[in-house]
């Protein structure tokens, strides 16, 4: 029996000893598998983009068949973007600047983003606090001045 024959009828084996033997190699298979998947994905998203442009007119029905379609094999790429809740129109859009590169950030990407540059007001990080103990009946929101009380804590 010839080594081909023997990978042919146990595959799992082959993989648990590729992985032992040849872990350098069989990463790059998986490796050039992914790629070469993603990049088939790609094609098949911008043929399908292509029929949507086409598409004069729409059902809902259609429009949820589209949206799967894409949905299906965005699944598999890095990132993909969300089509939930997006319209006909939107859905191009959006897959089109996906395959182009012209992905938009997330919502919390752009708040981080947004909190990077200009810090929120009152989050405590760059204010300064009152001098002065702080009273235990107000839970630290008001601090008390011992200047004007004698040693009795009696007002003067």
């Amino acid at each position: 029996m010839s080594w081909r024959d023997i990978l042919k009828i146990d595959m799992d084996e082959a993989r648990r000893l590729g992985d032992k033997y040849a872990p350098e190699d069989m990463e790059q298979d998986r490796q050039d598998k992914n790629t070469k998947r993603m990049n088939e994905n790609k094609e098949i998203l911008r043929s399908v983009i292509k029929v949507m442009k086409n598409t004069e007119r729409i059902s809902p029905k259609q429009e949820e068949r589209y949206r799967d379609t894409l949905q299906m094999y965005l699944r598999e790429m890095p990132n993909p973007p969300q089509l939930r809740g997006k319209n006909f129109d939107q859905m191009i859009l959006i897959v089109e600047n996906y395959l182009n590169g012209k992905q938009t950030t997330n919502l919390i990407d752009r708040a981080k983003e947004m909190n990077r540059k200009y810090p929120r007001m009152g989050s405590g990080r760059e204010t300064k606090k009152a001098a002065g103990p702080v009273s235990s009946k107000t839970s630290g929101v008001h601090r008390v001045s011992y200047s004007e009380r004698d040693e009795d804590g009696k007002t003067k």
